[in-house]
């Protein structure tokens, strides 16, 4: 027979030997008072009162915000700060558009506003018309620098730069897709600029900035 299992037939004769021992028992204690202490009843830790909830896990400090316009950008580094943001869209030929102003920066309304999932781009001029424009400092920019955007809800949007390129600007007309990179990223932020160098043969600038930073 295993542990801790008794049978029908065990039964009968257990009683019977728990009766002649309670006998005994009570004819040894005769006059003396038992006090005794009822076991405490288990509670599986896995219910009952004992249950406890979870902690929340805590939320990633650079979880999506909800949609919103951006109104205003600021860079302390370089002391920008912007009015209102003009909205941008693409060209007849797909390009990206280019704020009409030298000192209005501009957000692609296409793509997601700073704070979404996805990487949102706000471009401006370096120069224009031969002045400077709103980011002509922004190759001034390095790693660990704040930008923040404000936007429409009341809220600011965080960011913090991980990575300022400067490059070659390519010929044809630049889409979207040359400054976004990979697809389904966490919430982060390009800001584009044609470089000051401009080349009077091509037309063009031949460089650009792009700064990437992410939602902090």
């Amino acid at each position: 027979m295993k542990e801790g299992c008794r049978e029908a037939g065990e039964t009968g004769r257990l009683a019977g030997v728990v009766a002649a021992v309670v006998v005994v028992v009570t004819g040894a204690l005769t006059g003396v008072t038992l006090v005794v202490t009822p076991q405490r009843t288990a509670v599986p830790v896995t219910g009952g009162e004992l249950t406890v909830a979870p902690r929340e896990a805590a939320s990633p400090s650079n979880r999506p915000l909800p949609p919103a316009k951006p109104v205003s950008l600021e860079i302390p580094a370089i002391g920008l700060a912007t009015g209102t943001l003009a909205e941008l869209g693409q060209t007849a030929r797909g390009a990206m558009e280019v704020p009409g102003e030298g000192k209005r920066a501009g957000w692609y309304t296409p793509g997601p506003a700073p704070g979404e999932t996805g990487p949102s781009l706000i471009s401006g001029h370096a120069v224009y018309a031969f002045a400077k424009g709103v980011f002509d400092r922004l190759h001034e920019v390095r790693s660990g620098d704040v930008v923040r955007v404000g936007r429409a809800d009341g809220s600011t949007a965080e960011f913090e730069v991980y990575r300022v390129e400067h490059r070659p600007r390519r010929a044809e007309p630049a889409t979207a897709d040359d400054y976004t990179g990979a697809s389904g990223t966490g919430p982060e932020l390009r800001l584009v600029t044609c470089a000051a160098t401009y080349d009077r043969s091509a037309g063009t600038h031949t460089d650009e900035v792009v700064v990437s930073a992410r939602l902090s």
